[in-house]
């Protein structure tokens, strides 16, 4: 059975790593999953793990994404999504700005939402968010 193994949200990496590279160096890279959360700090973990051990790289399946696992459940379950491209999410977002100007509904960003760079502001901010694991279930 394989350990999972992820960083709770503002806890240190370090000692995370420092498991996983041991398993790694001890020839279990088969007997970890590493989830993270999202494509980029798979690419940074990637790095971080491959330090100092020797090896040239991992098996393919033993660092992933909270969304691939999503994805590969739901497709187990016969459910498909359609990911977005970048400029498909720039167009939704911009349209959904645009819906909510004209009915009046973004009070104090009303003005600022006209100006050029406002989508992909706010697309980065909600980037952040999701990054950061942010819920709106009350604290």
């Amino acid at each position: 059975m394989k350990k999972v193994f992820y960083n709770p949200i503002g806890a240190s990496k370090e000692p995370l790593l420092k498991k996983v590279r041991s398993l790694i160096k001890q020839g279990n890279a088969l007997n970890f999953l590493y989830v993270v959360p999202t494509h980029g700090m798979l690419q940074k973990i990637k790095k971080e793990l491959l330090k100092d051990t020797g090896i040239r790289g991992l098996i393919p399946g033993s660092i992933t994404t909270f969304d691939y696992i999503v994805t590969e459940v739901l497709d187990t379950a016969g459910i498909h999504i359609t990911e977005m491209d970048d400029f498909t999410r720039f167009r939704c977002v911009e349209e959904a700005v645009r819906v909510l100007r004209e009915q009046g509904k973004l009070r104090v960003l009303q003005k600022v939402s006209m100006f050029s760079g406002f989508i992909s502001a706010l697309m980065f901010m909600i980037g952040e968010i999701k990054r950061s694991g942010l819920t709106l279930k009350p604290c």
